[in-house]
């Protein structure tokens, strides 16, 4: 009966161990995959083939979904489309305002990503026309958590103040 117990432990272990491991590796494979797509993405990117660039970026976002760089370059290439000869495509532009909120969701502990992600949230919704929504991203920016230097709120601050400016000169 004790043989019995003992090779059914063993035999649980064996199955266990290398499933644990097997995942493990299969996780740092994936991001690996994702890796390698993104640098794909943005020579792609770089050469100005916006939309090929975006297929490797929305593969790397799924391969890797919880990667914030994907989402952010994902972002960046939808912005070069929702900014098309024709004017702006709102519905993509919503979509990319999506995307990047995605990125900020994802990149907490990353300033760097995270300045990046308000940023560009508030310049689409500058882009959008949406002047109160632009202001408090850009306040959020200038005085959150991640406050890269201070000579990013000082030029975040600076632009606040010029958009100011440039409505009150407008009514005058």
């Amino acid at each position: 009966m004790k043989i019995i117990r003992r090779f059914h432990y063993a035999l649980i272990l064996s199955i266990i161990v290398p499933l644990a491991l097997l995942n493990s590796g299969c996780e740092y494979a994936r991001k690996v995959i994702a890796k390698d797509q993104l640098n794909q993405g943005a020579i792609l990117y770089n050469q100005g083939n916006f939309k090929k660039a975006k297929e490797f970026f929305k593969s790397a976002t799924e391969t890797d979904p919880v990667n914030s760089v994907a989402w952010l370059y994902l972002g960046a290439t939808m912005v070069k489309e929702y900014k098309g000869d024709t004017g702006i495509n709102r519905d993509l532009a919503n979509e990319t305002l999506n995307v990047y909120k995605k990125a900020l969701e994802l990149s907490e502990g990353n300033c760097a990503n995270y300045d990046n992600a308000v940023s560009y949230i508030a310049s689409l919704h500058d882009d959008l026309g949406n002047a109160e929504e632009w202001r408090n991203w850009m306040l959020q920016r200038a005085e959150g958590k991640c406050v890269v230097s201070n000579e990013v709120k000082a030029t975040t601050y600076y632009a606040v103040g010029v958009k100011y400016w440039t409505c009150s000169y407008a009514e005058t």
